[in-house]
């Protein structure tokens, strides 16, 4: 009887220790917040997003960053860094964000959104549109350069 219990004890614990496994954050990829922003749709989807910044876009003052080298691809995740954001981040690091992240591993605060995106012939509106997904950051908190 001694024996088993012998066995049958470390064998309790060492089962109950599986629960309190290493400590590793779980961050949504690109093409998991583009299909739960989309089930979400028209709502937004919040999280803490992962993605490898390959391409980007300095618009009206915010700089777009991409996952994907083309920014119309179905599979881009687009992080929107607003104007206030951009500007303390150039301060954080002596240059642009964009240059600042490119090819490198971002985490991201915030909530992805789909959004229609409309096609223009010079000034005119066609009836042709895409979808992309976009997390907005409006704070320098939300981001972080891994």
């Amino acid at each position: 009887m001694k024996n088993v219990f012998l066995i049958i004890v470390p064998i309790i614990l060492l089962s109950s220790c599986s629960n309190f496994s290493k400590n590793t954050k779980q961050y949504i990829s690109p093409s998991q917040a583009i299909e739960y922003s989309a089930a979400s749709a028209p709502d937004s989807y919040a999280g803490v997003f992962e993605m490898t910044v390959k391409a980007g876009n300095l618009r009206e003052r915010m700089v777009f960053l991409n996952s994907e080298l083309d920014y119309r691809d179905q599979r881009n995740l687009t992080v929107v860094l607003r104007p206030m954001v951009v500007t303390e981040l150039t301060e954080k690091y002596g240059k642009d964000p964009l240059s600042e992240m490119l090819n490198k591993n971002i985490i991201v605060k915030g909530e992805a959104k789909r959004m229609k995106i409309w096609m223009f012939y010079k000034t005119k509106k066609l009836n042709k549109y895409y979808y992309q997904t976009h997390v907005f950051v409006n704070s320098i908190d939300q981001i972080s350069i891994m």
